[in-house]
């Protein structure tokens, strides 16, 4: 099976694609907005890499790899990579400990997309502050940028949840209302430590960056809410005009999801054309689930089918690579040829009208073989 290519990404920047989260779902106040979120602003897509917790495992370790390779060696993040490293002393992807990518829309060419990152070593992103003030500035007091008139002083506004206070006419973040006491994924984008300057950032960088992440973005701002956390807003709209994003119902249920006890990966992905052997394909939304329970590996996909007919196509689709997948590991050496039957036989579809799921759940030590058998088979689009 082919999910085509990820956010992953924009691990690049200095955000595709943390120590292990604390295990505990957030609360319910975490969906009800602290401020009423537009109604045009509509949540798309979401990517959460648990990098941090892959490590702690050889099924684990074998899928923080294979991503780490490719963004080593895709064209739209090699170039990336090498100038955080050199310039700005970040060692990525390596030093990512978790990731969220989010991609949101307004009606017509208008959109706004997100990413964060927590890296692992406590002076890592304070050092890429120092190194970045070097070559960038703080984002001004502009017209265009803030609308007093909505705010309760000319020193103060809303972005995007997060309170902004412009001391000097400059823009720091600060924690707004509803920011959860424990460590949950929603503090990586809630947080009441360390406001850092939010920067416009450089355009060595930005030139860099994904063209599907920019997506005629007039501001692409930098900052970091938290002392690990470096944050990434890519706007079509003044940033002042954004909704409260972190607690827009979808998107705070997808941080629920992530939250939840052994996930590695958590995909919300939207409707995707793709060629497999010349045949054009349309694949269904839905979410995709890499978790890990001591020694068991599970992959859960939920697609959600237009139509019935869509449901039994895809259905009919999936049965033909599950029988592959068997054929194929037949004709392999004994050890490999064990993993692969192993995994065939795991993996199950069940169909209900327009809902179609799939899922895996498989001994740990078989799925490196069928990652490398597969090695699409990881979280792309």
């Amino acid at each position: 099976m082919k999910i085509l290519p990820s956010s992953l990404f924009f691990l690049c920047l200095p955000l595709p694609i943390v120590p292990a989260i604390a295990q505990t779902p957030p609360t319910e106040n975490l969906s009800q907005p602290a401020h009423a979120a537009e109604p045009t602003l509509t949540y798309e897509t979401f990517d959460y890499y648990d990098f941090s917790a892959m490590t702690r495992s050889p099924a684990g370790q074998a899928l923080r790899e294979r991503i780490f390779e490719e963004l080593k060696n895709a064209p739209d993040t090699a170039v990336l990579l090498k100038t955080l490293n050199a310039k700005y002393a970040l060692a990525v992807p390596e030093s990512v400990d978790r990731a969220i990518l989010a991609k949101f829309s307004f009606p017509g060419d208008e959109s706004f997309n997100t990413a964060e990152f927590e890296f692992s070593e406590k002076n890592t992103v304070s050092t890429f502050f120092d190194l970045l003030r070097e070559r960038a500035f703080p984002w001004e007091n502009r017209p265009e940028n803030i609308d007093n008139a909505d705010s309760p002083s000319p020193q103060r506004s809303r972005i995007s949840g997060f309170e902004v206070i412009s001391p000097s006419e400059r823009f720091f973040y600060s924690a707004g209302p509803g920011t959860r006491k424990t460590e949950t994924p929603a503090e990586i984008l809630r947080t009441e430590k360390s406001p850092e300057c939010c920067f416009v950032l450089p355009e060595e960088l930005r030139k860099n960056l994904p063209p599907a992440f920019l997506e005629n973005a007039t501001q692409v701002l930098i900052s970091s809410p938290a002392p690990r956390r470096i944050s990434v807003l890519a706007s079509s709209k003044p940033l002042s005009k954004i909704p409260d994003f972190p607690h827009l119902r979808g998107y705070a249920e997808s941080l629920g999801e992530a939250s939840l006890p052994g996930v590695l990966i958590y995909r919300k992905f939207a409707r995707r054309a793709a060629e497999i052997s010349g045949f054009a394909l349309s694949f269904p939304p839905g979410e995709f689930i890499v978790s890990e329970d001591t020694d068991r590996v599970r992959i859960s996909v939920d697609f959600h089918c237009k139509d019935v007919s869509e449901a039994a196509f895809m259905a009919h689709f999936f049965l033909r690579f599950k029988l592959s997948l068997i054929d194929s590991a037949k004709k392999q050496q004994t050890s490999t040829r064990t993993k692969l039957l192993a995994v065939g036989k795991a993996l199950k579809i069940t169909r209900s009208e327009t809902s179609l799921k799939l899922d895996i759940d498989c001994a740990a030590e078989d799925f490196p073989a069928f990652l490398q058998w597969r090695s699409a088979w990881f979280p792309k689009r």
